[in-house]
């Protein structure tokens, strides 16, 4: 009879177990990359002009010619300085009506030379604004009316407060820092202080300025 040899043992493979207490190494996550501004973007784009809150002051020098508050046509000189930022601006200006005489009977040479000087706050908007710009102001003003006699007894000089509403309307030429202005004015007297003389004891009004004013102008105006 055959005899069977005895086969070997295999050798069998055993992985130890982790030690308790000890996690078992984690795989680190990937790190993902911040995204990258893109450095060739364009700029944002400036404010288009007239738009710009940049306080900028301004002053104006005019002459104009009025008719109202004197007894006839006047022609006088002004100045303005002004705080404009984006379409809006606020404001003082000054005007001097030439001196303007008024009859005090009809045939003889007696007369009152009167003159006006006015002080006025303003505020402003600007529609437009480009090569040609148009402006629209109100004012509340006041100021002094004086006369003197001519020919008569007595002569002395009067003072009086003279206050007016006033809206004006301006356009402007030119994108420079020196450009020239022409505008229209209006007024609507608030305060029409009366002039006169006494004849045999009586007094008798000259001169009262009228209710509405109105005036041309022209002159330029320069940024500072």
């Amino acid at each position: 009879a055959n005899e069977q040899t005895p086969s070997a043992p295999r050798p069998s493979l055993e992985v130890p177990a982790p030690a308790p207490g000890v996690a078992a190494p984690s795989t680190p996550a990937p790190s993902v990359p911040a995204p990258r501004r893109d450095d060739t973007s364009p700029e944002p784009a400036p404010p288009p002009a007239g738009r710009s809150r940049e306080i900028a002051p301004q002053v104006e020098f005019f002459g104009f010619a009025g008719s109202g508050a004197l007894p006839s046509a006047s022609p006088g000189f002004g100045a303005a300085f002004g705080l404009r930022g984006g379409r809006f601006e606020l404001g003082l200006t000054g005007q001097y009506w030439l001196a303007r005489s008024a009859p005090v009977q009809r045939g003889s040479n007696a007369e009152i030379e009167l003159s006006l000087w006015t002080a006025a706050l303003r505020a402003c908007a600007w529609p437009f604004l480009g090569a040609w710009s148009l402006r629209a102001c109100v004012a509340s003003g006041f100021g002094d009316l004086s006369g003197v006699g001519q020919g008569v007894d007595h002569a002395h000089t009067g003072h009086a407060l003279y206050s007016a509403l006033s809206s004006e309307v301006a356009v402007r030429y030119g994108k420079g820092r020196l450009v020239p202005l022409l505008g229209i004015a209006g007024g609507w007297a608030v305060v029409r202080p009366a002039f006169g003389v006494t004849l045999n004891t009586r007094k008798t009004e000259v001169f009262r300025p009228a209710q509405l004013s109105r005036q041309g102008l022209v002159g330029l105006a320069y940024q500072l």
